[in-house]
């Protein structure tokens, strides 16, 4: 089942389920089991790897986790967005240096292109200067 998060701000998001379409064009809404059926959620366990496949560190995945376990959800969430953030503050912090890395090569391409193209200058002048003289 597809779930769509929609509504989202740091502070809360509320998930929706999304409407099928069948070839037919007639629309059904899918069962909502996963919301009901506690065994259709993921186990604390599957939570922790998962995190930590994300870079969470261990400690605050098993914080998590027992957040989980307690049905602290909204609590759980609100971990879970923090880390978020952070992982998007680390993406922007790479993005920069991706861009300074950028700008670095550029400058530098600059930089050799004109050394070239003087030294290309420099080499025709004395050509033409041992011609005339």
């Amino acid at each position: 089942m597809e779930y769509r998060e929609i509504n989202y701000n740091h502070s809360q998001a509320v998930l929706h389920p999304v409407m099928l379409t069948l070839p037919a064009g007639k629309r059904i809404q899918p069962d909502k089991k996963f919301r009901k059926d506690p065994a259709a959620m993921i186990e604390k366990e599957q939570l922790i790897q998962r995190l930590s496949e994300t870079g969470c560190g261990k400690e605050t995945a098993e914080r998590i986790g027992t957040l989980y376990e307690a049905c602290s959800y909204d609590e759980m969430l609100h971990q879970m967005k923090v880390l978020r953030c952070e992982l998007i503050d680390e993406m922007h912090d790479s993005q920069r240096r991706v861009d300074r890395m950028d700008f670095l090569i550029r400058s530098q391409e600059k930089q050799m292109k004109e050394r070239k193209d003087r030294n290309h200058d420099e080499e025709r002048r004395t050509e033409a200067d041992s011609r005339l003289g």
